[in-house]
């Protein structure tokens, strides 16, 4: 039976961004989760942040995970705004031919829930150019969103889940792959036409005070192009090379979001590394760590999307458009992370290649078949004459996409324990009612974990909610 009463939480901190704390190589801020020494404390922590662009935004995907659904849920009448006259198809209108401002506000929220242990972890950076300004302080001086988000489910104790939080994000930013100075034009590439496009509208202005604009922007563009030399010559320096074909000299967007995508990767494999040589520093068998990890990562720059998944941590997007031909507002959403279990057929079949097998679902006891950790599932053995490889593989799925302008609502990350008791469309159609209801960004993410955990879900559960907001620029 389910125990009654609230789910244990510890007091709620709202900040815009985190502080420094564990010292690393690099740059690195602190995890939002405890340390490993404090498992038997409930967790909770909430943390909002603002970020806006002036980019536009075009409603493409270069990157489609193959996992990606999109499900339609049932329409409901449009939020109340000011253009209701001509409701969506106003909206419809604007979007190809104006500029979308993109920002958001963020929050994370987490429960021990009816464990006997807090294992999770999060993190949430608001701001990278303040821990990498190398590489995001083009985005801050431009005022771009540049942020990273993770949630992180621990399973045989909380050691794996609070390493990834302290290391996953540098490991990420600090590979080879991942693009440097060059990084913003690229991503960005039709910001100068829009400009022009902008000083067309204030044609109409005076002259002294066009004359004045002119002259300032004429300013701003030699002191931004100093900044920009001044970063290829840094990047030279540290890429030890003039013309080599790396990620700074990146020459179209395919290939800067290529270079992300595989710095995640990257990041990913290095982080399980680090922990699997950490967990083997104990002499006896007994003292080695077993714990692992799921995770899901999200990385924003502007409104560029990239996910990366580990294990079964999930992310759903939230949309809502107009449909003209019905006169409604039509809600769906889309998985954009990729479940990691025994039971799908693809890891079956790897994980037989490498000589285990499946019982009950499960392998080695473990009902996932991808994380960080679980040293034993990754060391090669051999019993009775059987040599069994790496069960447990730390590949994340990795994909990109270009958030759609208005479309585009919201995006929940959380780990298993969020559904462990609802359907994807249950908690999607939730969040629209809560947004609908007037909720800021902090009750709606505190509003889903009791909203889980009143549905009896009995393991911890962590989710960040990031919303969405277009505006006219």
């Amino acid at each position: 039976m389910l125990t009654a009463g609230p789910p244990q939480r510890a007091r709620r901190a709202t900040h815009s961004s985190p502080s420094p704390s564990m010292p690393l190589p690099q740059p690195v801020v602190a995890a939002a989760a405890d340390d490993a020494s404090s498992d038997a404390a409930s967790a909770s922590s909430s943390s909002s942040s603002s970020s806006s662009s002036s980019s536009p935004c075009e409603a493409i995907s270069l990157v489609v995970p193959a996992a990606a659904r999109q499900h339609r849920l049932a329409a409901r009448p449009p939020p109340p705004t000011d253009d209701d006259d001509d409701g969506g198809e106003q909206q419809q209108s604007l979007r190809g031919r104006r500029r979308r401002r993109f920002s958001f506000v963020s929050s994370t929220d987490a429960l021990q829930g009816r464990r006997a242990a807090m294992e999770d972890s999060h993190i949430s950076i608001d701001d990278l150019a303040r821990y990498y300004p190398d590489l995001f302080a083009p985005f801050q001086r431009r005022g771009l969103p540049n942020a990273l988000y993770g949630i992180y489910d621990g399973h045989v104790g909380k050691r794996a889940s609070a390493f990834v939080s302290d290391t996953l994000h540098d490991r990420i930013c600090r590979d080879p792959a991942f693009p440097a100075a060059t990084l913003l034009p690229l991503l960005l590439p039709a910001e100068a036409e829009e400009e022009k496009i902008e000083e067309k509208k204030e044609e109409n202005k005076p002259d002294e005070e066009k004359e004045k604009e002119k002259e300032e922007e004429q300013q701003k563009e030699k002191d931004d192009s100093k900044e920009e030399e001044k970063e290829k010559e840094e990047e030279k320096e540290r890429s030890g090379c003039d013309g080599a074909a790396t990620a700074a000299t990146a020459t179209t967007v395919e290939q800067v979001t290529d270079g992300i995508c595989r710095a995640m990767e990257a990041g990913f494999l290095q982080t399980d590394r680090e922990f699997i040589e950490r967990s083997q520093d104990a002499v006896r068998e007994e003292n080695r760590w077993k714990d692992g990890s799921t995770a899901v990562v999200a990385l924003l720059l502007d409104a560029h999307l990239f996910l990366a998944n580990l294990g079964d941590s999930e992310a759903l997007l939230g949309k809502r458009e107009y449909n003209r031909s019905t006169g409604a507002w039509e809600e769906s959403f889309e998985v954009l992370s990729e479940i990691h279990k025994p039971t799908v057929p693809a890891e079956r079949a790897r994980i037989e290649k490498e000589g285990g097998f499946i019982i009950g679902g499960r392998v080695g006891g473990l009902s996932i078949s991808r994380s960080f950790g679980d040293r034993n599932m990754k060391l090669p053995i051999e019993e009775d004459g059987f040599w069994h490889g790496v069960l447990v593989d730390p590949h994340p799925h990795v994909m990109y996409r270009k958030l759609v302008p208005a479309s585009d609502c919201f995006l929940l990350l959380g780990c298993d324990g969020v559904w462990e008791n609802w359907s994807h469309q249950e908690s999607v159609e939730f969040v629209f009612e809560k947004l609908d209801e007037g909720l800021n960004v902090d009750e709606l993410t505190e509003a889903v974990t009791r909203r889980a955990h009143a549905k009896g879900s009995q393991d911890n559960i962590s989710a960040t909610i990031l919303l969405f907001r277009w505006a006219e620029a």
